[in-house]
């Protein structure tokens, strides 16, 4: 297994489509809109503040994957990597933890000082939980959505 970072829109497809397996698999409160996706991603990546890293098998299939932004926070001002999606096929479970280590590296070219994760409370939370916590994450804030969606 492999990462790779993505950086053309056709790869993000290949990648936003592969989440799109996953919609409301995970959790039920994922919805992936992929031309939405593509075309955001896109722009983060153009930008120069957002990132996309596949996780590849040895056949170089993508098998899993993580997106993140990078911006100050709003009231300190430290530079923030912040994970927006990440999700490893059940198959290859074990191997994401290639991707965070991928995602807190990127994080730390650009000076980040933090990273946050999301954590979704029907997606393994007492798992991820622990995993946080020994990668050195702290639970800060819980937060909570509210729509039509949810």
């Amino acid at each position: 297994m492999f990462v790779e970072k993505l950086t053309t829109p056709e790869d993000i497809r290949r990648m936003t489509e592969l989440a799109k397996q996953y919609d409301g698999g995970f959790s039920k409160y994922i919805r992936v809109d992929v031309e939405y996706s593509v075309k955001q991603y896109v722009s983060m990546i153009k930008g120069g503040w957002g990132v996309v890293f596949a996780l590849k098998n040895d056949a170089g299939e993508m098998v899993g994957g993580l997106g993140a932004i990078k911006a100050p926070d709003l009231h300190c001002g430290y530079m923030t990597a912040i994970e927006t999606f990440w999700f490893t096929n059940p198959d290859s479970r074990g191997h994401g933890l290639l991707l965070l280590d991928a995602f807190e590296a990127w994080g730390k070219e650009f000076g980040c000082r933090r990273f946050a994760i999301v954590h979704l409370v029907d997606s393994m939370p007492e798992r991820l939980s622990v995993l946080y916590k020994r990668r050195g994450y702290k639970l800060i804030e819980s937060h909570y959505v509210k729509g039509d969606d949810i």
